[in-house]
C-alpha cells in the first residue's frame, strides 16, 4: 500500500441508542475514529421501486487494516454519510476495503 494514496480523511461513526428528554429511546450516531484512506466514488444510479424514485451512489474506501470497523457502522466523508455494505481485508491484512452506499 502506498501511503501517498491515503489522502482523504474519513470518519467512522458508531450507532447508539440514547434516551431523549421525554424518556424515549432515539438513535444517535457518534464519531468513533478517523482514518486516512483512498476514496473512490464509483458512480450513481436511479432506481424506481414501489412507484417512487430513489437515487443511489456508491463508493469504495481503502485504509490500513483495522478490526475496529464493523458492518453496523457508517462512514462520514466529504459531508456525506455512507452505509457500509461490505468489508474486505486483503490476504496479508495490510489494508481494508470498505464498500459503501450513500445515505440519501
Amino acid at each position: 500500500m502506498n501511503a501517498g494514496e491515503l489522502n482523504h480523511k474519513i470518519t467512522i461513526q458508531k450507532r447508539s441508542v440514547i434516551k431523549d428528554a421525554d424518556g424515549y429511546e432515539v438513535e444517535a450516531w457518534s464519531d468513533l475514529c478517523n482514518y486516512w484512506a483512498s476514496a473512490n466514488e464509483m458512480g450513481s444510479k436511479e432506481l424506481y421501486y414501489a412507484q417512487k424514485t430513489f437515487a443511489e451512489s456508491t463508493a469504495v474506501f481503502v485504509l490500513r487494516y483495522t478490526q475496529r470497523v464493523t458492518m453496523k457502522m457508517r462512514v462520514k466523508y466529504d459531508n456525506k454519510l455512507y452505509e457500509i455494505i461490505g468489508l474486505t481485508p486483503d490476504g496479508k491484512r495490510t489494508e481494508l476495503r470498505i464498500s459503501a452506499r450513500e445515505i440519501v
